[in-house]
């Protein structure tokens, strides 16, 4: 009984610690996401860690930024842009893509304090709509 409810607490603890993401992104976005990894999950301080977002964008995409924010507290304590073409190849066709973005350890720095962060990607195209917009939330 006493290791079932170690195993039950150790399972919780991994839970929190896990990422969540959802869409912030419209009806009027031209990509749909199905699906964001962050590895590791949760981030590690002063690490490069990697977003892989997973979609289905609607048309064509020729180039275009991807801005990403990281909030600890509601305050901003991350932002940088980032050019379509360097996180994955361009042209994208229409259809189910993967793409993967690096994000510096410098995002989030070891004096970073333990905590709920959340962070925002907003990926735009080459005419500046936007493709699609996720929040994620972690906690170091």
């Amino acid at each position: 009984m006493r290791s079932a409810t170690l195993l039950v607490l150790f399972a919780l603890v991994l839970a929190c610690n896990a990422s969540s993401w959802k869409s912030c992104g419209s009806s009027a976005d031209t990509g749909v996401p199905t699906n964001v990894v962050m590895s590791p999950d949760p981030p590690v301080r002063a690490h490069d860690d990697v977003i892989t977002l997973s979609a289905t964008i609607k048309e064509q995409v020729t180039g275009g930024k991807v801005a990403l924010t990281i909030k600890y507290v509601g305050l901003t304590v991350y932002a940088n842009n980032w050019d379509i073409c360097s996180v994955t190849s361009c042209p994208l066709a229409a259809g189910p893509i993967t793409a993967a973005l690096t994000v510096p350890g410098s995002a989030i720095p070891s004096i970073s304090p333990p905590g709920s962060y959340t962070g925002e990607a907003k990926i735009t195209d080459q005419n500046g709509a936007q493709i699609a917009c996720i929040d994620v939330t972690f906690n170091l």
